[in-house]
């Protein structure tokens, strides 16, 4: 019974870090994108919010064993669970570039390069490669659709869970994912 209560708790935590990372993506203004914390607060939503949906997934698919019995439910959970994967799956490939912009910025590379004295030097060569392409990944534009096709999908996986608690008319946007779905 504690998964039950459990999985609405976590799931509104990554649900609020992603929808202000994607707002700060969309901020453009250069006397705020240029301020030393930026970045690097956008860095930590993203990754905080993709490794808590992985919470949130593992906790929700405990509780599907709740709903067996009511069949007219099971195409709403099959889509709900549908749409956060894609969630947890756009964010996650936002983070990763994040996440190597980070350790690079903070001198993890060069740690991480000096400790290995010379081996693996075509994996390090690979991985100061892959940190190069990520930090000009996140200053480019290619962040602004990746981020809005997130919040377009927390927010479809958000108004499916709702659903699935208070019902098909708990909002207007609810219904009308309803109505897009046929439900």
């Amino acid at each position: 019974m504690g998964n039950i209560f459990f999985h609405p708790m976590v799931v509104h935590f990554p649900i609020a870090l992603f929808t202000v990372y994607s707002a700060m993506e969309f901020v453009r203004w250069r006397h705020l994108t240029k301020l030393p914390f930026w970045e690097g607060t956008k860095a930590v939503l993203v990754i905080v919010g993709t490794v808590s949906t992985f919470v949130a997934l593992q906790s929700g698919e405990a509780i599907e064993q709740k709903f067996l019995g009511d069949a007219s439910l099971w195409p709403v959970i099959r889509a709900h669970n549908t749409w956060a994967n894609v969630t947890a799956w756009i964010y996650g490939i936002i983070a990763v570039p994040y996440f190597l912009k980070l350790i690079k910025d903070h001198g993890y590379l060069a740690a991480l390069e000096a400790k290995l004295r010379g081996h693996y030097q075509s994996f390090m060569r690979l991985l100061n490669s892959a940190a190069m392409f990520a930090v000009s990944m996140t200053a480019s534009l290619w962040m602004l659709p990746l981020a809005l096709f997130g919040l377009v999908a927390v927010t479809i996986t958000g108004a499916l869970g709702g659903s699935i608690v208070f019902g098909p008319n708990a909002d207007p946007f609810i219904s009308f994912v309803y109505s897009i779905y046929g439900f």
